[in-house]
């Protein structure tokens, strides 16, 4: 294989890499989106109960842990809920 062949080989490989990325990168936000809705969910729905009583006033935070994912810092203090989640 010549050197101009390696380099379009290459610059080929380097292209389908970039748009692998993207397509991962994609599914990462999907992903981060999903959880994000799933925790607040959670929450609402241990609000709604603490506040009708049904599970005797004290209900425990059964929100999941934070994914290993780059990009997401987990909170350091808990984030009261506070109104109605979007």
């Amino acid at each position: 294989m010549t050197q101009p062949e390696m380099i379009e080989q290459f610059k080929k490989q380097l292209e389908e890499v970039v748009t692998k990325i993207k397509e991962l990168d994609q599914e990462l936000n999907l992903k981060k989106e999903e959880y994000f809705k799933l925790t607040g969910a959670v929450q609402a729905l241990e609000l709604a109960a603490q506040s009708d009583g049904t599970e005797g006033g004290t209900i425990a935070d059964t929100t999941p842990p934070v994914p290993p994912a780059d990009g997401m810092v987990p909170p350091t203090t808990p984030v009261p809920a506070t109104g109605v989640i979007q």
